[in-house]
């Protein structure tokens, strides 16, 4: 997530086990740029030289061209995840420096772990000062390219003026999501995220644009509190609704399927198998219990879905 966003360079603050791990990862979803560590073996922890060569790295990112983030991404052990913010520089020439503490003892699966790093950035850039843009939705958790695009369509048919989408590309995004009208969390797990937007005095839409009740559900919520025009929004939300029945009905399903995985949409997802027909007794997600999840949670469960497992490792 980092180091896709335009202008970001991260330096990561781990041992060496960690840093390898994390990096083939972070290559293996796509990242096109490096990622600077310090060298922090037995020896350099032991003999405390972890702020000096973080500073060290940080310094060589932000040299780096166009830079105008460095993301320090402290965690594993005790000695990088306890990495005081205060000794390390806010700024160095025109790049932001941002301490994103990750400790993978209290960080208990992938998703969350993408909340803490949004929610670090946010706090630090975020400009919740300036006026309320009052006709602007933040649309936070990743999905699939063009679906940002669809989504920003169906919203501006209602009257919705522009859309931010969080994690994403841009830092000017990031610095402006602080005066949105609104945010909707698509993926429950934001919590961190989603808290800081609270603070900021930002109303929060559940639910998410997946399936025919919770397209139209969630079209509604968004109109109602960005205070647009209610026939413009009725409009909008029946035909999408209307579009997704037909779908349904050109693709039924049938017979049992059981949903389990670890990004947190599970429930969405479930809500539009049974949508389509499918019986699914079970559901189970890494995430915890949220109140943004406790409306999929009881559609389910009216409609036959006997155990919902939060926390269920894989």
């Amino acid at each position: 997530m980092l180091t896709r966003i335009e202008g970001s360079h991260p330096v990561m603050a781990t041992d060496t086990g960690c840093l390898y791990g994390l990096t083939f990862v972070t290559h293996f979803y796509g990242a096109r740029k490096s990622i600077l560590a310090p060298q922090l073996g037995t020896a350099e922890l032991m003999a405390g030289q972890v702020v000096e060569g973080t500073r060290a790295a940080i310094d060589v990112a932000a040299k780096e061209p166009g830079c105008q983030l460095v993301p320090v991404i402290s965690l594993c052990v005790a000695e990088t995840a306890g990495l005081p913010e205060e000794m390390l520089p806010q700024k160095v020439g025109d790049a932001e420096v941002v301490l994103v503490r990750v400790p993978a003892y209290a960080i208990h699966s992938h998703p969350e772990a993408k909340d803490v790093a949004l929610a670090a950035l946010l706090a630090r850039l975020g400009d919740d000062k300036s006026e309320k843009d009052k006709k602007t939705l933040a649309l936070l958790g990743e999905v699939f390219p063009a679906d940002p695009l669809i989504i920003d369509n169906l919203l501006r048919q209602m009257g919705v003026e522009a859309t931010i989408t969080l994690p994403g590309r841009s830092i000017h995004d990031l610095r402006r999501a602080g005066h949105v009208g609104a945010l909707a969390p698509l993926h429950p797990f934001y919590k961190e995220t989603t808290k800081l937007f609270r603070k900021w005095r930002i109303p929060v839409v559940g639910g998410a644009p997946v399936g025919m009740s919770g397209s139209y559900a969630w079209l509604k919520a968004v109109g109602s509190l960005l205070a647009l025009d209610p026939k413009q929004v009725d409009e909008v939300a029946e035909a999408e609704r209307e579009r997704a029945q037909m779908m349904l009905n050109a693709q039924p399903l049938s017979g049992r399927i059981l949903v389990t995985g670890y990004e947190g949409t599970e429930l969405a997802y479930a809500r539009l198998l049974v949508e389509a027909g499918a019986e699914v007794p079970y559901v189970s997600t890494s995430i915890g219990q949220d109140p943004l999840v406790l409306p999929d949670e009881m559609w389910l469960r009216a409609r036959g879905t006997r155990e919902v497992v939060y926390r269920k490792s894989l």
